[in-house]
């Protein structure tokens, strides 16, 4: 049988770990809390530059879009577009865009979201339209 000293002491080593780790993590400076726009959740995010000089946010921990969300994402842009077929993979998130999957990433492991393709379209590409 345990002492309650040492019971005591695990769990105060315990609490330490998980305080320091929690600190480290919310503490990084590297790290930008962004808002979703429409359902108000948070996530970080770091900023990164690419290889070929993009900047880019990459996607660190926090919340996604939920199946419900996905859904309406996905009606709202099929009934309000004109889009005669998707090239997709996967339903909306707040990981990677449109940019970023069609010329950085088609992987479902992708976390780089692109504002700008520029860099990109600097070199030779095959159009695929």
């Amino acid at each position: 049988m345990q002492s309650k000293s040492g019971v005591k002491i695990r769990f105060l080593i315990f609490v330490t770990l998980v305080f320091v780790f929690f600190s480290a993590v919310l503490s990084n400076a590297d790290y930008i809390m962004m808002t979703e726009s429409t359902y108000g959740f948070t996530y970080y995010v770091s900023s990164q530059t690419l290889s070929n000089g993009t900047q880019a946010y990459k996607w660190e921990y926090g919340s996604d879009y939920n199946t419900t969300q996905q859904q309406e994402i996905y009606n709202y842009i099929t009934s309000n577009y004109n889009i005669e077929f998707q090239v997709s993979q996967g339903h909306a998130t707040v990981k990677y865009n449109c940019h970023s999957y069609a010329w950085y990433s088609q992987a479902i492991t992708n976390d780089y979201w692109i504002n700008s393709p520029a860099n990109f379209l600097s070199g030779s590409y095959t159009s695929i339209l």
